[in-house]
């Protein structure tokens, strides 16, 4: 079903990636073809959930406009989907809660979603937004329809709820994100990624966003801003900006370099393209942003021949409101050991940390009646990725790894080297625990020998054992093992090339180097810099750090340092 679905929606859109903007395509206003019998339906529905439902009592006329009135979303096809959506809904919720907490009804109504209907996540690029209709019976599409879908459901049974969203932020490499915010009896927003998921009160997502925006139909004030010097994204007069509702009140101020344009915008990083989350006029040569994410380091930019140029030096700011300007000393040099260019995530922290108290086992049976070796993992392998077991020539034609009693087996590749030999051996079979199921993904036995290193083997049990039988006695020289990884530790052949920000004069080299071990080490790095590493071989996934106490920080991820 999940695959139909998918082929749905992949049908029916994909004609929307040929090569025209939406300014090109003839718009059709609401005002030349809506109806006063569609308006009223939806007035008197929208207005009896407002008067009628207890959680709505202290529900104001304003957020009842913004948050339940509104008969569409974005530039959908105009359709009667509050009718239709709340016969199917609306029956189903009064069967499965009956009390006056929203939060908990909305909850209800999600996870009752998850249970009878396919839900797909489909990363998609379209740029007009899917009729109501559509979500109706197939819940699909990228992390905007699927919000849409979300409050096509929620307002139709009187909860109210809005998007929120932002531009771009570090965690997902300048990829922009939208979900669900719910309007709790409190006045509170209650954020979820969309229908299907569990929502709660105080849930945490340990996202970085920099700024949130909210669309609104009540226009917002934009104070003095010039259209002529500043982006029509922030001149939208129903954008509003929601980040306080996740992050409290701050405010940033940032001294900039000269500029003839007062206008001055706050862009987050990763590299090489920081993308412009926010704008404000500068006075003074001062450029300050009320309401900014703590934790993420910030650039100032500003147009230079139509160009965004930085402004000044990269800036960070606390959960105090202290702020940090990121000024390299180039007159005190620091050395550094690199292992990762991008931080380390908590499914790959588990993941990696799972081959603790694993033990790894040689025999000439099958029965392991006979162990030729056996080694224990005692310790992580955070910063040695590749973990190498020496056999030293040692015969054997069956190998047998079994996790702990408390870890799932998380491997990405095994590689086995029978003595002088530089390839290793791929003709073996595989046999063991049951892999965890995936409904996407094909993890297999075969994974953990098919020089991939993304593909991978997860066991569905703890305390579990795969054998590999190398079908003959083979005398061994090595065997190195591979936990699940994101490609983003050094790799050995690969060419790294370093930077450090120096303000108006942007990213400069510190130097290139082909990996020959699984770090890389500079002995050039002025202190107070902000720096990138570029992996000029693969990949994308780059993030900013900087030296704490001698080691390598993530700007953001401060509770996971990288070094010895």
């Amino acid at each position: 079903m999940l695959l139909k679905i998918f082929l749905i929606f992949q049908k029916r859109y994909k004609n929307l990636q040929v090569c025209f903007t939406v300014e090109s395509l003839d718009k059709v206003y609401d005002i030349d073809i809506i109806t006063s019998d569609y308006l009223i339906e939806n007035i008197d529905m929208a207005y009896n959930q407002w008067q009628n439902l207890s959680w709505n009592k202290n529900l104001s006329f304003g957020d009842f406009c913004e948050y339940l009135l509104p008969y569409r979303l974005g530039n959908e096809p105009l359709e009667n989907w509050r009718t239709v959506y709340y016969k199917k809904y609306g029956q189903i919720l009064d069967s499965i809660y009956s009390g006056a907490d929203i939060i908990e009804a909305a909850n209800q109504l999600s996870l009752y979603v998850d249970k009878s209907e396919d839900i797909v996540h489909y990363h998609h690029s379209t740029f007009i937004d899917v009729e109501p209709l559509f979500f109706l019976n197939n819940k699909s599409g990228n992390c905007i329809d699927l919000t849409n879908a979300t409050i096509y459901a929620l307002r139709s049974v009187g909860i109210p709820a809005v998007r929120h969203f932002y531009i771009s932020a570090p965690d997902d490499y300048n990829i922009g994100h939208s979900w669900t915010a719910i309007r709790d009896t409190t006045g509170a927003h209650i954020a979820f990624n969309n229908i299907g998921l569990s929502i709660e009160r105080g849930a945490q997502d340990i996202k970085k966003k920099g700024k949130v925006y909210q669309l609104c139909y009540e226009c917002q004030d934009k104070g003095e801003y010039d259209n002529r010097y500043v982006a029509s994204f922030f001149m939208d007069p129903l954008l509003k900006d929601v980040t306080a509702a996740y992050s409290g009140r701050n405010k940033l101020e940032i001294n900039f370099f000269s500029s003839k344009n007062p206008y001055i915008y706050l862009g987050v990083l990763p590299p090489p393209k920081t993308i412009p989350i926010a704008v404000t006029k500068a006075k003074d040569g001062k450029a300050v942003f009320a309401d900014v994410e703590p934790g993420l380091v910030y650039q100032l930019l500003q147009y230079n021949n139509g160009m965004l140029v930085p402004a000044g030096y990269p800036v960070s700011i606390d959960s105090m409101g202290s702020i940090h300007t990121f000024t390299p000393n180039l007159s005190d040099m620091q050395n550094l050991t690199i292992y990762r260019k991008w931080f380390l995530p908590k499914w790959l922290y588990t993941s990696i940390n799972s081959i603790v108290n694993s033990t790894l086992e040689g025999s000439a049976n099958r029965n392991f009646s006979d162990i030729t070796f056996s080694y224990q993992l005692q310790d992580s392998i955070l910063y040695d990725i590749e973990k190498i077991f020496s056999i030293g020539g040692k015969t054997v034609q069956y190998i047998r790894y079994t996790s702990s009693d408390s870890s799932i087996i998380d491997i990405a590749e095994v590689y086995v080297y029978a003595i002088g030999n530089s390839i290793p051996i791929r003709n073996m079979e595989i046999s063991g625990a049951n892999p965890v199921p995936h409904p996407k993904k094909r993890i297999i036995f075969e994974n953990l020998i098919d020089g991939d290193i993304l593909t991978y083997y997860i066991s569905a049990d703890s305390a579990a054992t795969i054998t590999f039988d190398l079908l003959k006695p083979i005398p061994l020289d090595r065997i190195e093992l591979l936990p699940r990884t994101d490609d983003n530790f050094i790799r050995i052949g690969d060419v790294y090339e370093l930077f450090y920000h120096g303000g108006e004069e942007g990213w400069k080299s510190l130097g290139q180097q082909q990996a020959k071990n699984l770090y890389l080490k500079y002995t050039n790095i002025p202190s107070n810099a902000l720096l990138w590493l570029r992996n000029h071989t693969r990949g994308e996934e780059e993030q900013v750090f900087y030296i704490k106490n001698g080691v390598q920080v993530f700007a953001g991820k401060e509770n996971i340092v990288y070094g010895k």
